[in-house]
């Protein structure tokens, strides 16, 4: 929330699976108690590697992400940059490696296209725009 204060007319909302204070509400990342189409941003920072079922997670994350042109950003840890698909680990309280840009941006729908990406010897920052044609 401290990063955006000097921006007016934003209303932040923080998930935790226990914490529940000023704007944050507790809540499942597998099943979140928002509705649908809700978030024009959305940013997960060293949380997702810690999910069960990543698939179900990006399902929601898209669920929840305002359907035009929201931006999703994701930082975690990386283990294996040359893996080809989610390894599930056990080290340090994290369940999934995943990998590289490639291999998170397949976690999500078609729609989900990678914007940015910044990968360093131990995270990766991931910049994601979900743009979905409601025409259709």
């Amino acid at each position: 929330k401290r990063y955006f204060k000097h921006l007016p007319g934003l209303h932040i909302t923080g998930l935790d699976i226990s914490a529940v204070g000023d704007d944050i509400v507790e809540g499942d990342m597998h099943n979140m108690p928002f509705e649908d189409n809700k978030f024009d941003l959305i940013i997960s920072c060293h949380s997702f590697e810690h999910c069960v079922e990543p698939t179900q997670v990006a399902t929601e994350i898209q669920r929840v992400a305002n359907k035009k042109n929201a931006i999703i950003g994701i930082e975690v840890p990386v283990r294996n940059p040359n893996g080809t698909s989610p390894i599930a680990i056990e080290e340090g309280g994290d369940n999934w490696d995943y990998c590289n840009p490639r291999v998170l941006t397949s976690l999500f729908s078609k729609d989900v296209t990678l914007l940015d990406q910044e990968v360093t010897s131990t995270a990766m920052r991931c910049v994601l725009v979900l743009q979905k044609d409601n025409t259709t």
